[in-house]
Formats: C-alpha cells, structure tokens, sequence
C-alpha cells in the first residue's frame, strides 16, 4: 500500500502516476533515489532524505528560537501537578541498616508547650495527609522526643525535628563518597548557562522500607507516630539521598547532583571565592 505524499505545508497529497527508481547527482555526491511522477507542472520535489544525501541541506544546529526556551513558567502551564504536593521515587524504597547489637532506647517525652500543642497538632496533620508519616500503636523499642522550633517563612508554623541522637547510635553509615564544591565546579568548567533543579522536602520524597521504619519512632503530645519516608535527622540520610540522585541521573550530559544544604552552609559562612559566589548565585 503507498503512503501519500505532501508538499511542504500542505494538506493535500500529491496525486501520483507512475514512480521507477533512479541514480542522481549533485556537484559532488551521488544517490539512489525512487522517483515519482506527479500530475502538473510545478517543477521537481526532493526528499529530505534524498536531498541530505547529496548535501544539498544542512542543519544548523544553532539556530533556535527564543521563544523555544524552556521556562519554569512554562512548564508549570503544562505540567501543574508537578508543582504542587510531594513527589515519591516510583518502585523504589530505602533500607536503613541497623546494629542490632545497640541497645534499644525509648527516652522519656519531652512535653510540649501548651501555646505550641495546636501547631504540632496542625504539622502532624499535613504530615498524615502527605503520607510522611503514621501513626505508631503497640510497642516499639525506639522512641525519640522532638523540638519545636518555628519554620524561618513561617513563623505562625512550627517544624517537627526529631532528635535522633540516640538512634543514630544504632544506624550504620553507608558511606557513599560525596562530591565536593571543587569537584562541581572542575565539571562545570566552561559553561555559561546553569539550569537548577529544587526537590520541595526532597528526603521526604524516598521510601523508607516498612521493616526499618521502628527506629524512626518519635513520641507527641497525641502520642506516638514515625516516618515512611527519609528524613533529615538520620545520620546517612545526606548520603543515601546523594547517591539515589546520582543514580537516577547518571549519564544524562551536563547534569550534576549535589546537596544544596552544603552549598548554602559555605555561603554563609563567607568562606567562598569568585566560583563559588557565581555558583551560587541562586541564593
């Protein structure tokens, strides 16, 4: 069966006799070609095909309109539901590995302020929705308190951290070699236009497998919840972070992963040079 044939911009095909094929020429190439014979006398059509083969076309790859440009405007427009709510890596969850030689520590609850008992309760609330946490019954042989400090944009809002310090006792390190400031900018070397990519609650966004989850216990006022997805204060959550991210986005030109909290942390500190106030500019 012959597919119909278009003239650039049109929508109706060309109507055909008879086709044979053909050896043609340019000025310094040659091809085999099908040709076909059309009714008219508009002249002579080459395919892209044909006409690339004989050199008669070249792409510039260069010239690329502005209004192209993929902006983050853009892509809000199109994909909204990518911009809101928190994200979850499909099919894959996070083993935390833990010595079961450590003694187990339940420790005592810290009791939470009575002006600050109804926006733990509000945080609690969204974590619930969100499906960061759940809640906890029976026992458990971790537990850990939280504080309450008020959330920097938000000062009506209170973030929940847990402190982990004893737990982590328990938590082995897998220790994924992590990449420097130095290493991102040797890499990015040369380059003039910087594209970043800014995960919302970016730990919270791994699965944590169901079987380790225990030692994430945390203890409330409304009793007792833990996490089912990465969290900040686990002593290897940086690194499992960084090394999922590396994974997901080996082998993809030009894309580099690296923990933002580090680079801020130096920014702050005033310890950087030139580089590194370009780097981070975003900031």
């Amino acid at each position: 069966m012959q597919s119909n044939i278009y003239s650039c911009g049109s929508k109706t095909p060309i109507l055909l006799k008879e086709s044979f094929h053909a050896t043609v020429e340019s000025q310094d190439r040659i091809t085999e070609a099908q040709i076909f014979v059309a009714e008219g006398n508009s002249g002579s059509l080459l395919s892209y095909k044909t006409a690339s083969e004989l050199g008669l076309i070249k792409i510039r790859l260069d010239a690329v309109s502005q209004d192209d440009t993929i902006t983050i405007e853009s892509l809000e427009a199109k994909h909204p539901e990518l911009f809101s709510g928190i994200g979850m890596l499909k099919n894959y969850e996070i083993k935390l590995h833990i010595d079961h030689s450590v003694r187990p520590v339940a420790q005592l609850h810290r009791r939470i302020p009575f002006h600050l008992r109804k926006k733990v309760e509000d945080e609690l609330k969204l974590l619930l929705e969100q499906d960061i946490i759940e809640k906890v019954s029976g026992p458990t042989p971790w537990i850990s308190p939280i504080v309450t400090p008020p959330k920097p944009n938000q000062p009506e809002k209170v973030r929940l951290c847990i402190d982990m310090r004893q737990a982590n006792q328990a938590i082995i390190r897998e220790r994924h070699v992590m990449p420097t400031l130095d290493d991102v900018i040797n890499d990015l070397n040369g380059s003039v236009k910087f594209s970043r990519m800014d995960l919302t609650k970016s730990y919270h966004q791994l699965v944590v497998e169901e079987s380790c989850r225990y030692i994430t216990t945390f203890s409330t006022h409304v009793g007792l919840f833990r996490f089912k997805r990465l969290n900040f204060p686990i002593s290897s959550a940086s690194e499992i972070f960084q090394n999922t991210m590396a994974q997901i986005l080996r082998g993809i030109p030009s894309v580099k992963t690296f923990l933002m909290t580090l680079l801020c942390m130096e920014h702050l500190q005033k310890r950087t040079t030139t580089a590194r106030e370009l780097l981070l500019s975003g900031y």
